[in-house]
């Protein structure tokens, strides 16, 4: 029985050979040139040794077992300009040069990356794209996975593993991201699921993460800028070498939003790490829910700013929890110790 069981240009009519040696470049230049909108890559080794420039109204569809390998002597990596309708489907795609990132889109949109391993020193860079989808994709990445540049729009992001990574997702210096949907995220040893070193981040909904993390969960720098971000279900494993906070925030914040957030309970930081870090670049208000009294006792001697607490008795356990809210002055800080929450709001005043 064929591998290849749905219809389109078989890239070995082509001449490619997927043998792990030959430079199948050609190949791939020439199924594009000749404006061939699906392309399937059977079972085998595709070494890559030139710049591949992808079309609007393209779909490459490799086996699940397929490896594409970008050659370090590559003069380039895969990139998609001033094109619209691009998918990427299947097989293993490979960067071995260090100095280079595998996929590069600008000016682009509906691109769709699906069922696919991705590896290298980076991953996928966006340069003024929209309508970005990336589903069921494993990243082995050393640097960032997903970098965006200057201006993109309407992110989706589901189902998706990293390991030892730098940023899961990266919004680059004064970079811009609008609507970016992020769920079902399983992650180890990665430094940061989200990291806003100084850009800005606009509507952004983060639904359910698992793993442990090296520095923070989510990074937003002191120049980087947030609005309307909701994240819940967060499951996470104690940061790496006690590092700063799960939730490391220095930057302008207006509208986040943390339900559920539990650490693994069978790994506990050493030395003492904090769930949040906030310092605040304006004068912002906080509302924490559902903390045990320990942690607001904590968080009462670390955060001088925190001036009302309500307790209710929970049902059926019984046990008192806290709703702490606080005025938080620009420049101060606030500090939420070691500890779960229920849910917790912080916006501008």
């Amino acid at each position: 029985m064929s591998e290849n069981l749905i219809y389109g240009a078989n890239i070995t009519s082509y001449g490619a050979v997927a043998d792990g040696k030959t430079d199948c470049s050609d190949a791939f230049i020439k199924a594009i040139e000749n404006g061939e909108n699906l392309i399937c890559l059977p079972y085998g080794r595709y070494v890559i040794k030139k710049a591949l420039k992808l079309a609007s109204n393209l779909k490459i569809h490799a086996h699940a077992n397929a490896e594409i390998v970008l050659d370090t002597r590559a003069k380039n990596c895969i990139s998609a300009d001033d094109c619209s309708s691009v998918i990427i489907t299947g097989g293993k795609w490979i960067c071995e040069d260090a100095d280079k990132t595998l996929f590069n889109f600008s000016n682009s949109s509906y691109i769709k990356i699906t069922d696919c391993s991705i590896s290298g020193t980076n991953g996928c860079v966006f340069k003024n794209c929209e309508n970005i989808s990336f589903k069921s994709v494993v990243f082995d990445i050393d640097g960032d996975c997903i970098c965006f540049k200057d201006e993109n729009e309407d992110v989706s992001v589901k189902d998706l593993s990293a390991f030892s990574c730098d940023n899961v997702i990266d919004i680059d210096d004064e970079a811009k991201v609008e609507d970016l949907f992020i769920n079902d995220i399983t992650l180890g040893g990665c430094k940061y699921l989200l990291g806003i070193h100084s850009g800005e981040l606009d509507e952004t909904k983060i639904i359910g993460v698992y793993g442990d993390f090296l520095e923070s969960i989510v990074l937003v720098g002191e120049n980087a800028s947030v609005e309307d971000m909701d994240i819940e279900d967060i499951e996470a494993f104690c940061l790496g070498g006690g590092r700063d906070a799960y939730f490391n925030l220095k930057g302008s914040i207006d509208g986040l939003e943390i339900t559920n957030f539990k650490r693994n309970t069978e790994c506990e930081a050493v030395p003492f790490v904090p769930t949040l870090i906030f310092k605040a670049s304006d004068d912002s208000k906080a509302i924490i829910d559902g903390m045990m009294l320990d942690n607001v006792i904590n968080a009462r001697a670390l955060s001088k700013t925190i001036d009302m607490t309500t307790a209710r008795l929970t049902n059926p356990t019984n046990k008192f929890i806290y709703t702490l809210e606080c005025g938080i002055k620009k420049n101060d800080t606030l500090t939420i110790p070691l500890g779960d929450f229920d849910n917790l709001t912080i916006y501008k005043r």
